[in-house]
């Protein structure tokens, strides 16, 4: 029973060490468990576009596409602060840190994506 407590540990390991590696396809993380994902921080990062057959993504100018399963995930934050300076109160953007539980990734998205007026 130790044995496979032991082989069950080692298999375990290396779901969360190749979890964490990244980046990965949508495929990629459909084929892992919970127990893979749960704790590596991969659940709050978008998955990488496949390429089918090899052949790049490709969108023309005038045509009309659907997104589906559209994901955004922010490389870097900014706030707007206020500032006083000698000619007035100047807003502008600051670098800052995401302070909640690193739920920031905007998942599921979908819609047309059409060209208006140029």
């Amino acid at each position: 029973a130790g044995q496979v407590a032991g082989m069950a540990a080692a298999v375990l390991a290396v779901g969360v060490q190749s979890a964490s590696a990244g980046p990965f396809t949508r495929t990629d993380i459909a084929s892992l468990t919970y127990q893979q994902i749960k704790g590596t921080g991969l659940a709050n990062t978008c998955p990488v576009v496949e390429q089918v057959d090899g052949m790049k993504t490709e969108i023309k100018v005038g045509g009309n596409y659907k997104i589906d399963e559209f994901c955004l995930e922010p490389t870097s934050f900014q706030v707007l602060e206020e500032k006083l300076t000698k000619s007035g109160v100047v807003t502008e953007a600051v670098d800052t840190k995401v302070t909640t539980r690193q739920t920031y990734v905007l998942t599921g998205m979908e819609g047309d994506l059409v060209q208006k007026d140029g």
